[in-house]
């Protein structure tokens, strides 16, 4: 067989598959309602609110050059009381997920998150809780991240408290996440309720190359938090009358993220309350000695109002409008960072000399 051979047959696989994806994904989402209609006619109405959330994302460095972009962003936000009912999970069920067979294609699995052991209990400690007490499940880890961080002044627990996480699940087989956020609200703060509230946040940051991970709490007890305070308002509704409130965070960074940025920084961060139909924030990162800002970075999404459970054509439309996302979201990243590096900008290895073979081999193109 020929190169030429071998290559047409290669192409023809390559066609074949990138216009399998679209058809797959198209059936798989139209058995998972099909199915959902069948399903609501027997099952009683839940309180699940976990939805995509579609908008954009921008970054702003001032110095020591200005570089910014945009790009087009989706979330989903997961309602963990019902990460079992919609993936699946380790749960015992005794039917499928509610959005087989897209799970296939799309999935959500918890080893995704927390990746340093945060709230997670031993075997032993297991052993000694009685049925149905505190486990390892996502929600019970972030609960107790929460109550660590704060030395035991909130204490928040799923009974108390729900917990929507707004992240990228498994796309296509691969997952990666620049950030997560872990929104914290008590039990009588509804997602239906338009003046909702979060107790509290969680931001789960990745970096990269060195593939780490990084829990912030933040809530005014937190030990992560320099200062919180009332921040500014704004709409974030189509009638610009309704304003919503936010929270300002101030703390010391201390997790290395960029290879382009120095740690001697202080994060100001804000997040709007009301996330009923959209979800805000913005994050600027100040000089801890002159207070000059160096960055800034927001995301504005809106949160349909249906939800994947109701509709999984909400999140089926996403994989086929940004298919295998998480890699997007990894070429982006690098193709800013080779712009960033060709307007002059050192690179920053890691401060604790953490290694991976990408850092190796970037750090070395980089600062040769």
């Amino acid at each position: 067989m020929s190169r030429l051979q071998l290559l047409i047959i290669v192409g023809k696989i390559f066609l074949g598959l990138v216009l399998c994806v679209p058809f797959v994904t198209i059936l798989f989402a139209v058995i998972a309602t099909v199915r959902h209609w069948f399903a609501s006619l027997e099952d009683e109405e839940t309180e699940n609110r976990s939805a995509v959330c579609t908008g954009r994302v921008q970054h702003v460095r001032y110095r020591p050059v200005v570089h910014g972009f945009s790009y087009p962003l989706f979330f989903c936000w997961i309602d963990l009381d019902h990460i079992d009912r919609l993936f699946g999970g380790t749960i015992s069920r005794k039917r499928l997920p509610t959005l087989w067979p897209l799970t296939y294609l799309a999935s959500f699995r918890e080893d995704h998150h927390l990746k340093n052991g945060e709230g997670l209990l031993s075997e032993e400690q297991l052993k000694k809780e009685p049925e149905g007490a505190p486990n390892n499940s996502l929600a019970w880890r972030v609960c107790r991240l929460m109550a660590e961080r704060t030395n035991q002044k909130f204490q928040p627990t799923p009974k108390t408290h729900r917990i929507g996480l707004v992240t990228h699940i498994q796309y296509f087989g691969y997952c990666f996440n620049p950030v997560s956020f872990y929104y914290i609200y008590a039990r009588d703060q509804t997602m239906e309720n338009e003046k909702a509230s979060f107790d509290a946040i969680v931001a789960e940051v990745s970096n990269t190359p060195w593939n780490e991970m990084h829990c912030y709490v933040l809530h005014p007890d937190s030990v992560d938090m320099t200062t919180v305070q009332a921040g500014k308002e704004k709409s974030l509704q189509e009638d610009k009358q309704n304003m919503s409130q936010s929270t300002n965070y101030m703390f010391r960074k201390v997790f290395h993220v960029s290879p382009f940025m120095e740690m001697d920084h202080m994060y100001d961060w804000t997040f709007w309350h009301d996330t009923t139909a959209k979800i805000a924030a913005s994050t600027t990162m100040r000089h801890a000695e002159t207070d000059e800002t160096y960055f800034n970075a927001t995301f504005d999404v809106n949160r349909h109002h249906a939800t994947m459970e109701q509709q999984p054509w909400t999140l089926a439309w996403q994989l086929l409008r940004l298919p295998f996302y998480c890699v997007v979201i990894q070429i982006w990243i690098h193709y800013e960072a080779v712009r960033i590096f060709v307007k002059g900008v050192a690179f920053v290895p890691h401060p604790e000399g953490s290694e991976t073979g990408a850092s190796q081999v970037i750090g070395t193109i980089m600062d040769p």
